[in-house]
């Protein structure tokens, strides 16, 4: 009977773990040098509200894409928490208080309440033919995304744009 040498199993395992080493680290590389003009942007975005709204805090920021791109901003103001949305390439900038409208939370549960919803994919806060709006985005029930427009003042859902 033949007796297998302990080191002709080593180099094989040396060599899977340096294939997977290699592998998972390249992944890595590429998905962080995606992600990077996000976060460029984002950074972008968060210093100019800080500099030109005067936030003492940042929560998050948001895409919007009605139209032109737009960025909201949450954060805090003065104590007060607010939305601000970056618009026209950071030329004009709309400030929002949280307590004056719908939170993002109600506004999901109102599309949630008329919708038959599998799955909720994105919410936004935007500007949205001259009113300020959370956009929801959903798979339907029937494998369908669906984007419904909630008016931050109101709570009414004011436009729904389905895909088939």
């Amino acid at each position: 009977m033949e007796r297998r040498n302990k080191k002709g199993k080593h180099p094989f395992l040396i060599i899977l773990t340096i294939i997977v080493v290699s592998l998972v680290g390249i992944i890595l590389l590429i998905s962080n040098e995606l992600v990077a003009p996000v976060r460029q942007t984002d950074k972008q975005v968060t210093s100019l509200v800080k500099k030109k709204v005067g936030l003492t805090s940042i929560g998050s920021v948001m895409r919007f894409t009605h139209g032109d791109p737009q960025y909201s901003v949450t954060g805090k103001r003065s104590g007060k928490d607010v939305l601000v949305v970056v618009s026209n390439k950071g030329k004009k900038l709309q400030v929002f208080n949280r307590a004056k409208g719908v939170s993002k939370q109600t506004a999901i549960n109102t599309v949630i309440k008329k919708s038959k919803i599998d799955q909720i994919t994105n919410t936004s806060f935007g500007y949205y033919k001259n009113q300020a709006v959370w956009d929801v985005s959903y798979i339907s029930k029937a494998n369908h995304l669906v984007v419904k427009t909630v008016a931050f003042d109101s709570g009414k859902i004011i436009n729904a744009v389905n895909t088939y």
